[in-house]
């Protein structure tokens, strides 16, 4: 794998995987997601690669105003209170509220790597 023109040894690629134990009965397999802890480099690695990129797609402008946990300053409490401020504001205009929620618990164990380099492609993210 390639980061700024330097190739990504093979040998931080391997990691110990460990069941990490996620809710309901312990028996059941799908209760638990494979967690790798990574060496201390690759961690470094990892958070440079995260700033690159997050540099990138605010310069370019491609997160929207929605996207909540992924930037500076927008964190998922924010995304809660704006929420329930908009349901509140609602309910004391006497207008009808409803909602769809999704459970996205566990969307990363279903998706399609291939969709993922796909779209960062292109954003121009390589």
């Amino acid at each position: 794998m390639f980061f700024g023109g330097v190739l990504f040894p093979d040998r931080l690629k391997y990691a110990m995987i460990k069941p990490l134990h996620k809710n309901d009965d312990r028996c059941e397999v799908s209760n638990y997601r494979p967690v790798s802890p990574l060496t201390s480099f690759s961690k470094i690695l990892e958070t440079a690669m995260q700033r690159r990129i997050l540099k990138h797609v605010t310069k370019c402008n491609i997160l929207s105003t929605e996207q909540y946990g992924l930037t500076v300053g927008l964190k998922t409490d924010i995304a809660n209170y704006k929420l329930k401020t908009e349901i509140l504001n609602a309910i004391n205009n006497k207008l009808q509220v409803g909602g769809i929620f999704c459970d996205l618990e566990k969307a990363l164990d279903r998706f399609n790597h291939d969709t993922l380099l796909s779209k960062l492609k292109f954003y121009w993210i390589k």
